[in-house]
Order: structure tokens, then C-alpha cells, then sequence
């Protein structure tokens, strides 16, 4: 039997041409497993594990030099960001966001995160302005602010 057939084929969500390490503006959306609200109680406090996640998604620069946090917040269940990267990294999106969840969920002690991430190259001002705009909007619902 050919266990290839067997296994799901899973859409490709990056761009196949796209150099992920190359200088651009990424707008990242980074969800909880089964969408569970580990960052926020019902009140819309940042939870432990919320103030541990902000901790490190701003620490993002720290650890590599070449990438702005431009803004983020943290939602019940998911965080949106929007990374910078400078100049042509050394490292690719996925290993930065791979790093960042990796980080939580050792300090958390649990597996906290939806495999993958959704990400948008920011292509125009126009683009940036409304993903800039969407992560500002997001949590008023929770009347919380972004970072």
C-alpha cells in the first residue's frame, strides 16, 4: 500500500515565489489550538499566559536585529502583529513566528498553538494602512487596547 495516498494533502499557504526573509511588511495573524481563550478572561484582561505572550512578542526585535514590531494585540484566542523586516534577514518569517510560539508554549507549559500562521505581505501604504487600521480596531470589542 502507498501511504502517500493515504495522507490529506494540505493547502500551501505561503507564496511559492515569494523570499519570506526578504525586506517587506508582514501582517501575521497567530491563532490558538481549537481557538481556546488562553490570553484574555471574560473581562478582557491579558492573562498570564497573555502577558507572557505579549512579553515575547515583544521581544521579537531583541533576538533579531533586522525586525520592527510595528503594532500587535492579543485577542482571546489569537494575536495579530505586524512585522517589519528592515532589511533582507537572516532568518524567514516562519522562523521568527516558529520561535515565538515555540517560546510560549515551553513557558506555558502547554501546546497552545494552531499549527501555522496566516501572513500577508503588506504590497502598498494603502495595504499597510488598513491592516494597521484592522489591529487597532480589532479589540474594541474587548475594550482593550493594542500595543
Amino acid at each position: 500500500m502507498d501511504v502517500n495516498k493515504s495522507l490529506p494533502v494540505r493547502k500551501r499557504i505561503r507564496l511559492s515565489d515569494f523570499d519570506y526573509t526578504q525586506k517587506a511588511a508582514y501582517f501575521v495573524t497567530v491563532c490558538t489550538a481549537d481557538r481556546k481563550p488562553y490570553f484574555r478572561d471574560v473581562q478582557g484582561t491579558l492573562t498570564p499566559i497573555g502577558r507572557l505572550t505579549e512579553k515575547s512578542i515583544r521581544s521579537i526585535p531583541t533576538h533579531y536585529a533586522n525586525v520592527t514590531l510595528d503594532i500587535f494585540c492579543i485577542m482571546p484566542d489569537h494575536v495579530h502583529l505586524i512585522l517589519i523586516f528592515e532589511t533582507n534577514a537572516a532568518v524567514s518569517l516562519s522562523t521568527v513566528i516558529g520561535q515565538f510560539k515555540r517560546y510560549v508554549s515551553k513557558h506555558a507549559e502547554l501546546l497552545l498553538w494552531q499549527k501555522s500562521f496566516y501572513e500577508h505581505v503588506i504590497r502598498n501604504e494603502t495595504d499597510y494602512q488598513e491592516k494597521w487600521q484592522y489591529i487597532q480596531n480589532n479589540p474594541v470589542r474587548l475594550d482593550v487596547s493594542p500595543a
